[in-house]
């Protein structure tokens, strides 16, 4: 999958839809959109500067948004195996973190990149089960189940 292929099927889900375009503070959302860009052009040394300032957050829910992007981050450098790592501790810390069904729909993603299938399809269908599974995010994750189905 091309990064500009992946960046828009995720940027589905990264939107206000589910918390992340909620911040109160709009340096801190400037800052967000900026690191989301930087990824999607590959610059990746000022996505990790962004994502660096912006887990300085002092609530959980901002470092957990932040996480998510540092996922992606790892994604686009083509690190799977440490994407998922991260992801996964978020999935396993913070069981009612907002970005819960985020995070396995970006385990999946890495166990994917990974080709383990098998488990990839087992992270979809649980982040789709998940109650934070929604709007973007789930249109995101039931086309990442459809094109796993179609491939097999």
């Amino acid at each position: 999958m091309t990064l500009l292929t992946w960046a828009a099927a995720t940027s589905l889900f990264l939107g206000p839809q589910i918390g992340l375009g909620m911040l109160d503070d709009e340096s801190n959302r400037s800052r967000r959109d900026r690191a989301l860009a930087a990824i999607e052009a590959k610059d990746f040394d000022a996505a990790r500067e962004l994502i660096r300032k912006g887990k300085r957050e002092r609530s959980s829910r901002r470092k957990d948004e932040w996480r998510i992007i540092e996922v992606r981050l790892l994604l686009a450098e083509g690190q799977p195996k440490t994407a998922g790592l991260k992801a996964m501790r978020l999935v396993a810390l913070r069981p009612k973190s907002k970005q819960y069904a985020a995070a396995l729909f970006l385990v999946g993603n890495a166990y994917e990149e990974i080709g383990r299938s098998s488990i990839s399809r087992a992270m979809y269908e649980e982040a789709l089960a998940h109650e934070t599974c929604t709007g973007g995010l789930q249109r995101a994750v039931e086309a990442r189940l459809e094109r796993l189905t179609k491939n097999e």
